[in-house]
């Protein structure tokens, strides 16, 4: 099964803007964990906050303190 474009922009680990999202999991201040294209997406930091969603777009842009990024087999 083929999948979608799936892009992440990380800017000096304070803001991270991606496409190829088709859900917010969860999130809070120290996590952010996003269904995407290519898989599960677990932000971690702090003071993060997602400023522009649009799953329309399957567009996200998330600001804060950018420590992780990784994808995860983890379900919620």
């Amino acid at each position: 099964m083929a999948k979608g474009v799936h892009k992440v922009y990380l800017n000096a680990r304070k803001s991270a803007v991606m496409s190829g999202v088709k859900d917010v999991l969860s999130f809070d201040a120290k996590e952010v964990y996003l269904e995407t294209e290519q898989g599960v997406l677990l932000i971690k930091g702090d003071e993060l906050h997602v400023n522009r969603l649009s799953l329309e777009k399957g567009e996200v842009d998330v600001d804060g303190r950018i420590d992780t990024v990784s994808y995860t087999h983890l379900t919620l």
